[in-house]
């Protein structure tokens, strides 16, 4: 092709065909160019299509993540919570009937279930696909902005919530343990309940727990939204 244009260019010359030769440089110019800005433009549709596929994939990773974190929670922790709940809501309500709370003396040979010393399973996100988006700086290839903003309200506010109130629940729990150490066991069962404090301080870790839960509820109810928006997203495409 190359070839066939120099001999054009060539035998204008020869004729003296200077108009002709100059017609057809500049023609030959904005064919080039045009050229040029075909090539950038297929390029760019590369590229464009490179993002789309990588927007995709990184929404199916956080859809995946996003079904594991819901599974986690109500096959899980709530139903482990929930189970620890009821049996300390018998036992301390049966306290409670009993005057037990109210006697300043000491209460002794009431022995509480071991589950009321148990702190409860944590919830532990998955955050795998969400930290690559973040460590890549690729937050801005997710197009739908209310997704995007869902997204990292629930990675970046409710998730880190979870984790503050785990730790707080876990704290809590540990520093009764060690302000009762005498009256555990060394698997860290519960012997008796000794005093009205002690009840006071389960009761205390009750209620943390019933919080904890309804986080829980919260985060799952946030998911739930996020996963309906890439579905119907996912499946557009």
């Amino acid at each position: 092709m190359i070839k066939f244009f120099r001999e054009i260019r060539q035998k204008l010359l020869t004729e003296n065909k200077f108009s002709k030769y100059l017609f057809y440089a500049i023609g030959e110019i904005i064919l080039v160019m045009v050229g040029i800005l075909l090539a950038l433009q297929v390029n760019n549709w590369n590229e464009e299509k490179k993002l789309l596929n990588l927007e995709r994939n990184y929404l199916i990773g956080i859809l995946d993540d996003l079904k594991t974190d819901t599974t986690s929670i109500n096959q899980a922790v709530i139903p482990n919570f929930m189970n620890t709940h009821r049996v300390n809501h018998r036992y301390l309500d049966s306290l409670d009937k009993n005057n037990l709370l109210s006697n300043e003396n000491l209460v002794s040979k009431v022995k509480p279930p071991s589950i009321l010393s148990n702190s409860g399973i944590s919830f532990h996100p998955t955050v795998g696909t969400y930290n690559a988006i973040i460590s890549a700086g690729n937050i801005g290839l997710i197009q739908d902005k209310e997704l995007s903003n869902a997204i990292q309200k629930l990675y970046e506010i409710w998730y880190k919530r979870n984790n503050e109130y785990g730790y707080r629940r876990d704290v809590l729990m540990d520093d009764i343990k060690l302000k009762y150490t005498i009256n555990f066991k060394y698997d860290t069962k519960m012997e008796q309940v000794q005093n009205k404090q002690l009840l006071a301080d389960l009761y205390l870790m009750y209620n943390r727990k019933g919080e904890y839960v309804g986080i829980l509820r919260s985060i799952e109810s946030e998911i739930q939204t996020i996963i309906q928006k890439i579905e119907n997203q996912v499946l557009q495409d």
